[in-house]
């Protein structure tokens, strides 16, 4: 699936990050990742950003259609 395709494109951290931005995906992250998205408040973010995303995207998907 998209996991998959994200984890053989990316090396770990990035693809934990991409996973966690698009797919809503957390487990992926290592313990640091975690605590520095935790400590900087960017956790809620990265999960945030991932839902917009989604949102515009979806929405110029159905604009084009």
């Amino acid at each position: 699936g998209t996991k998959k395709q994200i984890e053989s494109l990316f090396p770990p951290r990035e693809s934990a990050l991409l996973e966690g931005m698009l797919l809503w995906i957390s487990e992926s992250f290592d313990s640091s990742q975690k605590d520095a998205y935790k400590s900087s408040g960017l956790s809620h973010l990265v999960v945030a950003s991932g839902s917009n995303i989604i949102l515009v995207l979806g929405f110029f998907l159905a604009l084009t259609r």
